[in-house]
């Protein structure tokens, strides 16, 4: 028959102080045969799936969301077997879902709003600014027009 071993370690997590025992090397592992053949293996859950979305559909029975679970590692050997479902679900009503969305989205809007604002309130400034630039080079050029207009040669009459 074959004769199984399972392992497991340990790190120290706190120094001795205070006068307490030093840890030992020894302490740091321990190795133990098992059952003829095979060692006992613990079940363990994966994480949960996200939510599935609230159906658009309402329904007599309710509205449900569900979300699920697969066996990381199954159970073998004699070792636990997982507990609980690999199923849940919870009920849902799609207009609440429709309105927090709804009223998500009109805080983003108002957020969008108040930026829009204060960027034009920095811009009024600037464009007072601007048409004050526009007319400064208005007059320049009107000035540079008349100049050009008084080198011209003059016909005599």
């Amino acid at each position: 028959a074959v004769v199984s071993t399972q392992s497991t370690g340990r790190k120290v997590k706190w120094e001795s102080r205070n006068g307490g025992k030093e840890c030992s090397d020894s302490d740091e592992s321990r190795t133990e045969t098992c059952n003829e053949g095979c060692c006992p293996v613990d079940c363990v859950w994966e994480q949960w799936s996200s939510w599935s979305p609230c159906p658009e559909e309402l329904n007599p029975e309710g509205q449900f969301v569900t979300s699920s679970r697969n066996e990381f590692q199954h159970q073998e050997c004699g070792g636990t077997p997982c507990e609980g479902e690999p199923f849940r679900k919870k009920e849902c009503n799609i207009l609440n879902v429709k309105d927090e969305e709804i009223n998500r989205l009109r805080e983003e809007v108002k957020e969008l709003e108040d930026e829009v604002e204060r960027l034009e309130s920095e811009m009024e400034p600037k464009d007072e600014e601007i048409k004050k630039q526009r007319e400064n080079i208005k007059e320049l050029e009107d000035m540079i027009e008349k100049l050009e207009n008084e080198m011209e040669p003059k016909e005599l009459s």
